[in-house]
């Protein structure tokens, strides 16, 4: 009789165990947490980061020497008073530059905003800017666009269309203000970018001498900078903001 009550429990509890691994509470495995790689500390001022479009991030991100795709990245969000205080751990061995910088939902870098060349494999990394950054969509597509591409023949006394787009001037000169070579059309008109003849120029051949009363090809200009191009669409598609 003992015997077959001591069956009877052991089948009890080789029942009781299955039953456990069955519904699915597998004991987790312990899990290391210990953070590896490098630390980087950002202490700055920023501004602007909320003036951004839907898919942009402004990030401190890590970099190989030609990558253009952020290896590891974490989003700035400053203070009340535009300050930022941030911890970036793990940054893997391959990261050599470190950035303050835009990147897209793919992680790819759309504009840099300050960066720092990373050669101590051991301490932390502190980053702390001479001056505060200007991270606002208008000014990166001002460095990133206008200065570099538009402002040698729109500057000056004798700017080309009477278009002036130096650093200060261009949002006045553009947004909600006629063309003077396509009437009855805005430069940059909030929300359409398709409607805006700036972005007209720059993506189709509007601007071929073939086609009306200009005088050079402005679609070459972004041909290489597709990222570039997409940028100014979706700044003037968001309400194109100061």
């Amino acid at each position: 009789m003992k015997r077959i009550i001591y069956i009877m429990c052991m089948a009890l509890s080789a029942l009781t165990l299955c039953t456990a691994c069955d519904d699915g509470r597998i004991p987790e495995k312990v899990r290391d947490i210990t953070e590896k790689g490098r630390v980087a500390t950002l202490d700055a001022d920023i501004a602007g980061t909320g003036s951004w479009a839907k898919g942009y991030t402004v990030a401190l991100a890590g970099f190989t020497d030609d990558g253009t795709y952020a290896e590891i990245s974490k989003d700035i969000k400053p203070d009340a008073n535009g300050h930022v205080n941030l911890t970036l751990p793990g940054i893997p061995e391959e990261v050599t530059k470190l950035e303050v910088c835009v990147i897209n939902s793919i992680r790819k870098r759309v504009v840099t905003l300050y960066t720092t060349t990373v050669t101590d494999n051991g301490d932390t990394i502190r980053i702390k800017p001479d001056a505060a950054i200007n991270a606002g969509m208008l000014a990166a597509i001002q460095t990133s666009l206008f200065d570099k591409q538009c402002a040698h023949c729109h500057s000056g006394s004798a700017w080309a269309a009477s278009l002036n787009l130096n650093d200060g001037k261009s949002y006045a000169q553009l947004v909600n203000v006629a063309s003077t070579k396509e009437p009855g059309k805005m430069r940059v008109l909030p929300g359409q970018a398709d409607a805006s003849v700036l972005y007209e120029a720059l993506a189709t051949n509007m601007s071929s001498p073939d086609e009306g009363n200009w005088k050079h090809d402005h679609s070459n200009i972004m041909v290489t900078d597709r990222t570039g191009l997409q940028l100014l669409k979706d700044w003037i598609d968001s309400g194109a903001k100061e």
